[in-house]
């Protein structure tokens, strides 16, 4: 089978059950970002091995998983007493997983105890924290903090209504808006670049097709809003587009550094014809946690 069909077969596959488990919400929502996040702190943690690091792969996958926890129980029960000491609670398990890490160390008797304390950390933050910004995205219309009263004509039983439609909407726009920038920034490049954007690092990427992706991707997250999340004001709309646009495209370079210091081709083969889960989702650990932020600091009560 041709690395083409694998990747028209695993987008034929992947793509409706992406857009069904973020519609579904939920425990299915919570359960794919987890071993997203699961399965792309262990690829960065190999990569990191290849270097001769020896990363603690326990505590940052236990960490990974505390995280996800905390996005995802806004105001669910039992956890309502959580409200905004969330973000708090975050901080206190970044706090202790370095600590932690640290610590263990001295009993794991390895090599280079510097990097490997570092990797775990930065690991966790890199992978987790930004996959698992995703859950906190779609789980924002929950939190008690947020209030788009002043951005909608909605109230009572329509906004409820509303809101559950706008909370997976969002995450689909975000992605989508990524999709377009990646498609945008081929096809221009291939059109009309003429100008590298990094050769040391990826040799293929233009200025022009850089440009024309986060243009092309402020425009349709701009019209995407327009239609389906009205409670986005318009130049907020367009802002986003543009950073996703931007932030995507580097956080899409990023990983390209990571991979060639550590001289491999994809993060690993676990996709068929698309390389690993890093390969595929680079873009959106650097979107996830700026959309999550963005509109949290946009409907602050």
């Amino acid at each position: 089978m041709s690395n083409l069909t694998q990747r028209v077969l695993v987008a034929i596959i992947g793509v409706p059950a992406i857009l069904i488990l973020t519609v579904l919400g939920g425990w299915w929502f919570f359960l794919f970002v987890q071993v997203v996040a699961v399965l792309g702190l262990n690829e960065f943690f190999s990569m990191a091995s290849q270097k001769g690091c020896r990363p603690n792969r326990a505590l940052g996958l236990g960490a990974t998983l505390a995280i996800g926890f905390m996005l995802f129980f806004i105001d669910a029960a039992p956890f309502v007493f959580l409200g905004e000491m969330r973000f708090f609670l975050i901080v206190a398990i970044v706090m202790f997983l370095a600590l932690a890490t640290l610590i263990v160390e001295l009993w794991r008797d390895k090599p280079q105890a510097i990097a490997n304390v570092s990797i775990t950390g930065f690991g966790v933050m890199y992978v987790a924290f930004c996959l698992d910004s995703l859950l906190g995205i779609r789980s924002l219309f929950a939190a008690p903090w947020i209030d788009v009263q002043a951005f909608t004509a909605l109230n009572g039983a329509e906004l409820e209504l509303a809101k559950e439609r706008w909370a997976y909407m969002i995450v689909l726009c975000t992605i989508v808006a990524i999709w377009i920038c990646d498609t945008a920034a081929y096809f221009v490049g291939l059109s009309i670049g003429k100008h590298k954007l990094f050769p040391r690092i990826s040799p293929k990427k233009s200025w022009e097709g850089a440009i024309g992706g986060f243009l092309f991707s402020g425009l349709g997250f701009a019209l995407m809003a327009h239609f389906w999340l009205p409670v986005i004001p318009t130049v907020h709309a367009i802002i986003l587009g543009i950073l996703i646009g931007i932030i995507g495209q580097l956080g899409d370079l990023s990983e390209s550094l990571l991979k060639r210091d550590a001289g491999i081709k994809d993060s690993s083969n676990i996709i068929p014809g698309h390389g690993g889960i890093l390969d595929r989702f680079d873009s959106i650990l650097f979107v996830a946690p700026l959309v999550f932020i963005y509109l949290n600091i946009l409907w602050y009560k």
